[in-house]
């Protein structure tokens, strides 16, 4: 069987990539081109991010829903502590959640 790895990027590296993508952009393309390219980039960067939130559902494992597409459920944890939040999934999500 062989295994296989995924890298998983996080909102910050896909900003700085993104950032730079445009910046790379703008100095060799024409304003028709780089906008071209501004959406074509925007788009792949959201329908990455949907795809990501997908995941554990296509796995078929429990997750709680996010509440922002840039901090996912960081707020909630943060407002709730750790404790509380972990405590509060099991018992709605089951001992494996993602």
């Amino acid at each position: 069987m062989v295994k296989q790895y995924t890298i998983q990027l996080g909102i910050g590296d896909t900003a700085l990539f993104y950032t730079i993508s445009i910046a790379i952009a703008w100095l060799l393309l024409s304003f028709k081109a780089l906008l071209l390219f501004a959406i074509a980039a925007t788009t792949a960067v959201i329908w990455h991010y949907y795809n990501d939130k997908q995941h554990w559902a296509r796995v078929g494992i429990a997750s709680p829903p996010g509440t922002s597409i840039f901090f996912g459920n960081t707020i909630q944890l943060f407002k709730q502590g750790s404790h509380v939040f972990d405590v509060q999934n099991v018992k709605e999500l089951g001992v494996t959640h993602g």
